[in-house]
């Protein structure tokens, strides 16, 4: 619909912004840019660095994206979404000061930006400083109560932290009401039926995360260790394999080898 749009109107701006935001959406990142290189050429607008810098961050092209994200905020100094996106990328280049900043930027001019909470609570979570993430996390459900991430980021630090279990559930279980075919969200539901021993939930549920993302060395991970739970070892290992095949070194890696090594010397007894 948006591409028909900018192909009737070529010199409207609106269409091709939302034919970008559209591309971004689907992960076509290259005509994502294109769109928003020609809306730039005809009117260089905040609006239209910000999606580009979007485009280039989530392809990778770091440099690129600071340079239209700083420019975004330059031309609008109250892009409170731009500011969450030069915080992305400032963590993703370990800038974690620097990166608070702009998300604390971006609640200076929306408290209510759902995401900004969530970031920062991401930041802090990665930062070790797991009361002012939870705060964090909490911040962005009452901001915004329709959106599953939110419940999915406070429900996984709760688990892997071994906080409260049977919160932790209820927040993955709303997160999977309001989007019943996310893997993240299905993985997340998953291993807490593992924490909580519901193996055979749990198997279930991350059998399901997987028939979505294939390529997810931590779902992968999360099944075979389920597997490994319940004596089942050979699917332990091919599901361990494999999530180190996709991964070599994923957040999980090294306990994958130590099972699988632990297999293997049983096997040999």
């Amino acid at each position: 619909e948006y591409k028909k749009a900018a192909e009737l109107a070529p010199t409207m701006i609106a269409p091709r912004l939302r034919l970008a935001e559209a591309y971004i959406a689907l992960k076509e990142f290259g005509k994502a840019v294109e769109e928003c290189s020609s809306v730039i050429r005809r009117s260089p607008r905040a609006d239209a660095y910000y999606l580009r810098g979007l485009a280039y961050l989530n392809e990778g092209t770091l440099d690129a994206a600071e340079r239209d994200l700083k420019t975004a905020v330059k031309a609008d100094e109250s892009y409170a979404e731009a500011y969450v996106a030069l915080g992305d990328l400032l963590l993703q280049k370990a800038e974690i000061k620097r990166a608070e900043l702009s998300y604390a930027k971006a609640l200076e001019i929306d408290p209510n930006l759902s995401s900004a909470h969530r970031r920062m609570g991401d930041l802090y979570a990665m930062s070790g400083k797991i009361e002012e993430a939870i705060s964090c996390y909490k911040n962005a459900v009452e901001a915004d109560p329709g959106f599953a991430l939110n419940y999915n980021n406070l429900a996984w630090l709760l688990a892997s932290t071994e906080r409260d279990l049977e919160e932790a559930q209820k927040l993955a279980e709303k997160a999977i009401s309001i989007d019943p075919r996310s893997p993240i969200l299905l993985d997340t539901l998953g291993y807490i039926y593992y924490a909580k021993g519901m193996y055979h939930k749990a198997i279930t549920t991350l059998t399901a995360a997987k028939a979505c993302d294939q390529g997810n060395p931590t779902i992968a991970y999360h099944l075979g260790m389920t597997y490994w739970k319940i004596g089942e070892d050979k699917r332990a290992a091919k599901e361990l394999r494999e999530a180190l095949n996709l991964d070599p070194s994923f957040e999980g890696a090294d306990e994958a080898r130590r099972i699988l090594n632990e297999m293997k010397r049983r096997r040999k007894r």
